[in-house]
């Protein structure tokens, strides 16, 4: 009989308490496992290792790490069937208050959440519904990008003695002629350049994209002819970490403010842009220096590779000075 044989199985798993609605599905013939959710969480990022990009892998990791932290007092074992709603909505709050996580990445955390509780239903375990209703609405961030003024500060600036330097800034001013992403930048080869063409394949998007490469951005892979990789290597970490010493002294100090949203509390802070600013800045630069030379939005986004408008226009962060500039010439 199905419910004996049910109550031998959990009995040998580790006598774990059923509830009715396992007995019941069980009995209809779907499939009840008493595995340990933090395991089936190691055999998907196994799965998934070859499959995703690194960033997202290391997410998962700390997803990972995170549910344990959440979990360590109140479950002996967690299981699959132990998260419904109120254990996401307990965990978004621990990112909130225990872990000081803002809104945004909290997002992204509880997406990747259901995008492994969604496989762990492929494979057979039944999955509390309730979950799909759980979200964390984020606040839109101010971006940031570059003028054209400190653009040409960072691309002028003389590092004949600042090699390391010079690299990275190499690499940003690459992305500020491509609008490409990063991990994309460093996995160029000479293979996909043809006739001053960038035939890119995007590693985020899998989209195929034809990059034209400005006499810019072709004089920095002269540049490195030497090298066995199109442009100089590095890690984004390090990349970032770079960039921001470089944007220090090119004088990139224009006060940038800075909102954090974690659950009902927003802290915003000031700070000068070369504090803030990444590689992935040079993307945002790109659309904004080109909107603001007047290129339609249609031909910027056959470069970028944006599929919607809405995002492309996250990227779009038209100065103060030439919104006060369209303005003034409204009414002279």
């Amino acid at each position: 009989n199905k419910v004996q044989s049910l109550l031998t199985k959990a009995t040998i798993e580790g006598a774990v308490v059923l509830n009715k609605e396992e007995v019941i599905q069980e009995v209809l013939g779907h499939s009840f496992s008493t595995d340990s959710f933090v395991d089936l969480f190691d055999r998907f990022i196994d799965e998934k290792a070859e499959m995703v990009r690194h960033g997202t892998l290391k997410r998962y990791r700390s997803l990972r790490s995170h549910v344990e932290a959440f979990t360590k007092d109140k479950f002996s074992v967690l299981r699959v069937r132990d998260i419904n709603k109120k254990f996401v909505c307990d965990f978004v709050q621990y990112f909130r208050v225990d872990a000081q996580i803002a809104d945004g990445t909290t997002s992204k955390y509880i997406g990747n959440l259901k995008s492994i509780l969604m496989w762990c239903e492929e494979i057979g375990h039944s999955v509390d519904q309730t979950v799909k209703n759980v979200s964390v609405k984020q606040t839109t961030q101010e971006r940031f990008s570059l003028t054209w003024e400190e653009f040409k500060l960072i691309e002028q600036l003389d590092l004949a003695d600042k090699p390391r330097l010079d690299r990275v800034r190499d690499l940003f001013c690459f992305g500020c002629y491509t609008g490409q992403r990063f991990g994309d930048i460093l996995k160029l080869n000479d293979e996909d350049i043809v006739d001053g063409i960038w035939d890119l394949r995007t590693e985020k998007t899998n989209t195929n994209i034809q990059v034209p490469l400005v006499a810019q951005a072709r004089d920095i892979l002269k540049k490195y002819e030497q090298l066995p990789t199109p442009l100089p290597q590095m890690s984004n970490q390090k990349a970032n970490m770079y960039l921001k010493e470089l944007a220090a002294l090119a004088g990139i100090d224009r006060k940038v403010k800075r909102r954090k949203t974690v659950g009902a509390r927003t802290e915003e802070t000031v700070l000068p842009a070369h504090k803030h600013i990444s590689f992935h800045d040079a993307r945002r630069t790109f659309v904004t220096l080109m909107r603001e030379k007047g290129v339609e939005a249609d031909l910027i986004t056959k470069i970028t590779g944006h599929k919607d408008y809405k995002t492309f226009q996250l990227y779009n962060a038209i100065g103060d000075e030439r919104v006060k500039r369209e303005l003034e010439g409204v009414f002279e």
